[in-house]
């Protein structure tokens, strides 16, 4: 999860985090005065609102902004998420309320902020409060799996149990997290769950108690997604089922350092910063630069339906930075670049290529791709320079395929119809 299970396994980590977290993972803390926590910090922990320490890294604030415009500081209710699997006492994630909105019941109108810090990564998860969860309401967050041959999908093969999802927003939100960290962490890549995603660092650069510090503010819109359920019974849902099993909306973004070895898989500009990615999946997997195509790729999974039965249509963004560009393809952002993001299904081999224009805002060339059909795609990118006649323009086709009752639409520059499914005249 978010302790030592994701330090190793980051990825699989974040599947069990989204699915059967919430009944386990916290433990409501007693109220607390201000000073009983005024306390420095040192190794992989949990950060809490700097008003809780003296010294080192830790939430300056959280604002909410709502879709009328109102904007939204979060205060300390005093209650905590124990995340027991972190050793000592510093494994403890605030509660925040933001007076005049509402989530889903029973949160009202706070919610957990989990970030986890271990000097080479943060990841920031903010979540609808589940700290007054109890046996009456649980069944409520019970989760259905009509596709799968029981609900039984938790607990262990002795002791199969129900599983549970987490509380939702159940409302569009922005929010815009402060985060105060060492100023020689240097931002090189980002993954996040959510849309709009926008990560600044480097920001008021300051010396507190003998240390330097930095200012990082992460941006991040709200977005129901499509969820599996992950566990030891099921470790990988997509081998097994098209289906997702419900929705939720909780946020997740990861943030590495120049020093963390994830970087490494852009080779000669492994540690420049920076690359960030954001879809609607369960994941963006790291970028990794393929020297045969020129192009970074990145795989992105997640169900082909929804938990209603629609269509699970993909949204991709990724934010290359001026720097980045000019190390991966000599390229200046400030002249006329285009994008290329070649999209591909793994069941079949079948390829989507779009060649189009996005939009350099000062720092990073900003790519996105949406409306693709899910189960695991590898999506490539990258940056031309521009021909004097202009980008070219490609015609996208729908063809309608069919499997017995099921029916897939299927667009792309030349599609094809999935393994098993037959295009509809």
């Amino acid at each position: 999860m978010l302790g030592w299970k994701m330090v190793r396994k980051p990825i699989r980590a974040l599947a069990i985090l989204i699915a059967s977290n919430m009944l386990l993972l916290a433990v409501v803390g007693p109220k607390e005065s201000d000073a009983s926590w005024a306390v420095g910090y040192s190794g992989a922990y949990m950060l809490r609102d700097c008003s809780k320490i003296i010294s080192g890294p830790c939430v300056e604030s959280i604002f909410a902004k709502t879709q009328d415009g109102l904007r939204i500081q979060g205060l300390l209710t005093g209650r905590y998420a124990d995340e027991f699997y972190i050793s000592g006492t510093q494994r403890f994630s605030d509660e925040y309320s933001f007076p005049g909105v509402e989530f889903e019941s029973p949160a009202g109108n706070r919610l957990i902020n989990r970030t986890y810090f271990d000097g080479k990564r943060i990841q920031v998860v903010l979540e609808a409060s589940w700290l007054d969860r109890n046996s009456s309401t649980l069944r409520d967050f019970r989760i259905s799996m009509p596709k799968r041959e029981t609900d039984l999908w938790c607990g262990t093969i002795e002791r199969p149990a129900y599983c549970y999802r987490s509380v939702n927003f159940d409302r569009e939100l922005e929010f815009e997290i402060r985060l105060r960290i060492p100023s020689s962490f240097q931002v090189a890549y980002v993954n996040g769950r959510g849309k709009e995603m926008k990560v600044e660092s480097g920001l008021e650069v300051e010396n507190i108690a003998g240390d330097e510090v930095q200012r990082v503010r992460i941006t991040l819109k709200t977005l129901k997604m499509s969820q599996m359920n992950w566990s030891d019974l099921i470790p990988n849902p997509l081998a097994s089922s098209e289906w997702a099993e419900w929705e939720s909306d909780q946020t997740n973004t990861f943030i590495y350092s120049s020093e963390h070895p994830v970087t490494l898989g852009l080779v000669r500009c492994a540690g420049v910063p920076s690359v960030s990615v954001i879809s609607n999946g369960f994941y963006a997997d790291v970028p990794q630069w393929d020297p045969y195509s020129s192009s970074l790729t990145v795989k992105v999974s997640g169900p082909h339906y929804k938990s209603d039965g629609q269509l699970n249509l993909g949204f991709f963004q990724a934010q290359i930075s001026a720097k980045l560009a000019k190390c991966l393809w000599g390229i200046d952002l400030s002249g006329q670049v285009k994008g290329q993001i070649s999209i591909l299904e793994s069941s079949d081999g079948a390829q989507d290529v779009q060649t189009l224009l996005g939009h350099f805002d000062g720092n990073s060339y900003i790519l996105t791709a949406t409306n693709f059909h899910y189960s695991t795609q590898t999506i490539s990118m990258k940056l031309l320079k521009e021909s004097p006649s202009g980008p070219v323009r490609v015609a996208r086709t729908t063809i309608v395929c069919v499997k017995g009752k099921s029916v897939k639409r299927v667009s792309g520059l030349r599609p094809v119809c999935p393994v098993g499914f037959k295009r509809r005249p």
